[in-house]
């Protein structure tokens, strides 16, 4: 069955010759007009990156006379050799934080996902398992479980171990198309610091938003995982060698960083990430104030601060801003509200997501019997 193709215009970009891109229905939250010939797609959310650890222990229990001091060391010892084996081409190894072992499993030379064993830390888990759900085939599940196997041997299963794995990252994303990061503007009363990166010709790429902790340094360290992240789609894939997905479509992605704890197959359970914050496009049918000084007023609210770039205004343009709040085609309406979050269910159905939290709903017992696991 044909998907249905949404159309829309990118007149704001390319306003003599404006191109129709078309996009799948099926992703489509929502569609804003901004102008009479301007509109921004907000796609649904999904799973951009998932991170999954075991130990094992409630799995190790039903093998008779199996002890996981014995287990691991021998799974470590394999992979050792794994990653520097020939005839298993697929297989290389890579450097993982954290874990004395790294395996990245390929696939036509793109990386599927990546395995860490044997920790550091012996607090951690004894695996960790990342992987991008979002862009997942049957194929490459395969081939993942495969190189478990190699790994492993007939022992326990991968599907095993994912009944007794937990979320410890889950990264949301929702894309928002024909709209620049330039053109959105961020708010949080709960945000402590901003860090942006930005190019001397393109501008800002990527915005990085860090809440409050009770306890924290004067200055935020960018190498540290934020809350939310918003950069430039296009420019990301652009910079790898990659053809945009949408053309010459502005793509901005908004990211939420969640770092979990749950079990992974209450994955379903996950609340919605955007409680407190508001995502606003700037771009109106009649901005509040004339287009250059509006676009001035906005890069001072990012540098600022809001408060203290009202400050610079006049009271005339204070006034006339003042009036754009209560203005229904000029007010700064959240393009991620709670709405999107009723389209969560799709993306834990995603075939590559259902299939491995079937997995993890089924009983590790039965599987390792019957290996009812292959896929």
């Amino acid at each position: 069955m044909t998907s249905k193709i949404l159309k829309i215009s990118d007149a704001y970009s390319f306003p003599s010759n404006s191109p129709e891109i078309g996009i799948e229905e099926k992703r489509v939250c929502k569609v804003i007009p901004a102008t009479d010939t301007h509109k921004v797609v907000v796609l649904k959310p999904i799973i951009d990156k998932l991170r999954l650890t075991f130990s094992g222990l409630g799995v190790i229990q039903h093998i008779k006379n199996l002890q996981a001091t014995e287990y691991w060391p021998h799974v470590y010892a394999s992979a050792l050799s794994a990653g520097e084996a020939d005839d298993l081409p697929y297989i290389k190894p890579c450097r993982i934080e954290g874990y004395w072992i790294g395996l990245r499993i390929e696939h036509d030379g793109s990386s599927v996902a990546t395995l860490g064993l044997n920790p550091k830390n012996k607090k951690q888990a004894s695996a960790r398992l990342e992987l991008n759900p979002s862009q997942l085939t049957e194929e490459h599940l395969q081939k993942l479980f495969r190189a478990w196997k190699h790994l492993e041997g007939d022992t326990i299963p991968l599907a095993a171990h994912l009944t007794s794995a937990r979320a410890t990252r889950c990264d949301v994303a929702v894309d928002v198309l024909n709209l620049k990061i330039s053109d959105l503007f961020v708010h949080c009363p709960v945000v402590w610091k901003v860090w942006a990166c930005t190019s001397m010709e393109g501008g800002v790429q990527t915005l990085n938003f860090y809440k409050a902790k009770k306890s924290q340094p004067v200055f935020v360290d960018p190498k540290s995982r934020s809350n939310v992240t918003v950069y430039d789609k296009r420019a990301e894939r652009q910079a790898v060698g990659a053809e945009p997905e949408f053309g010459p479509l502005a793509h901005t992605r908004i990211e939420f960083n969640l770092n979990k704890t749950a079990l992974f197959k209450g994955l379903k359970n996950t609340q919605f990430p955007a409680k407190g914050w508001v995502f606003s496009r700037t771009i109106f049918k009649k901005p509040p104030l004339p287009m250059g000084r509006w676009q001035q007023f906005l890069d001072s609210a990012r540098y600022r601060g809001f408060m203290a770039a009202q400050a610079l205004l006049t009271k005339q343009e204070l006034a006339a801003l003042e009036d754009a709040e209560e203005s229904p085609d000029r007010t700064f309406k959240n393009l991620v509200d709670k709405s999107i979050w009723k389209h969560w269910p799709e993306a834990i159905e995603a075939p590559a997501i259902a299939q491995l939290l079937k997995f993890a709903a089924a009983d590790p017992k039965e599987m390792i019997e019957t290996t009812v696991f292959e896929l």
